[in-house]
């Protein structure tokens, strides 16, 4: 296995809470490269310490 040569920026990820409901976030950081992916694994870390403390509408808003 190589490392990857590029960094993407697309995001998705989701949930799934003890009530059985689904929470989906999708998304796209503009470009390739380092700030993009640095700007989705801070979504991805938000996405995950937020998920059960509040809204998906309210984190995604």
């Amino acid at each position: 296995m190589r490392p990857a040569t590029e960094v993407g920026g697309d995001y998705y990820d989701y949930s799934i809470s003890d009530s059985g409901e689904i929470s989906i976030a999708i998304g796209d950081a503009t470009n390739h490269g380092m700030k993009a992916g640095m700007m989705v694994s801070i979504m991805k870390s938000l996405f995950i310490s937020h998920i059960d403390r509040m809204e998906i509408t309210d984190f995604l808003n």
